[in-house]
């Protein structure tokens, strides 16, 4: 088999494996705002368990068993309140609280609500018109299905702004670290104006 080949396929046999790791995880963080299916959906977990007379022991503890579920209760509400507020802040496609998402643990450093910079380490210029961009990420936190994609920022000095998706490829990098690699394809437009000028130690978002 050609080695180019053969290399192929166990990227993507690694690729499935951390797909299925992503899943694992993923069962593992229920409750929260989720992305599902490109939806969001807002899961709360249960309120606490309301203690039966017969939990009581009827001798004047303090606090009570009672008191401590009104406490609780109370907690829970408020979080449940915050949690909603968020999700509809969300819903009206406004950015919101990190920790809101309970699929922060799922994406990593990877946001669906908001953009976010990621360092470039390396630029390898293979040609006039083709650039390979090292990220300072890792798998363990820049976390893509196979196939899926990110879509990319430009800022301009004019107040222009374009986004593009792109399709970051997770491979060995210099360092040994299985890192994200971004393989753009130069032409005669505004984005590629913007890949041109990025250099090691700038950040894309």
């Amino acid at each position: 088999m050609n080695p180019a080949v053969a290399e192929l396929l166990q990227e993507i046999a690694r690729a499935k494996l951390r797909a299925e790791e992503r899943r694992n995880l993923a069962i593992s963080q229920k409750y929260g705002i989720i992305r599902e299916n490109g939806t969001l959906e807002l899961r709360l977990p249960p309120p606490p368990a309301k203690p039966t007379s017969d939990d009581c022991c009827h001798s004047g503890c303090t606090p009570c068993i009672m008191d401590t579920y009104q406490d609780q209760l109370c907690a829970y509400n408020k979080k449940a309140a915050d949690f909603k507020a968020q999700y509809k802040r969300a819903l009206d496609g406004q950015t919101i609280e990190p920790h809101y998402l309970a699929e922060r643990l799922l994406c990593g450093i990877l946001d669906p609500l908001q953009f976010t910079p990621i360092r470039i380490m390396h630029v390898d210029y293979i040609c006039d018109y083709s650039r390979l961009f090292v990220l300072e990420a890792t798998a363990r936190n820049f976390i893509l299905a196979l196939g899926e994609h990110i879509h990319i920022r430009a800022d301009f000095d004019t107040k222009e702004r374009i986004t593009r998706p792109f399709t970051p490829v997770m491979v060995e990098a210099a360092d040994g670290v299985v890192r994200p690699h971004l393989f753009v394809r130069l032409y005669d437009n505004r984005m590629s104006e913007y890949f041109k000028k990025l250099c090691a130690g700038d950040a894309i978002s």
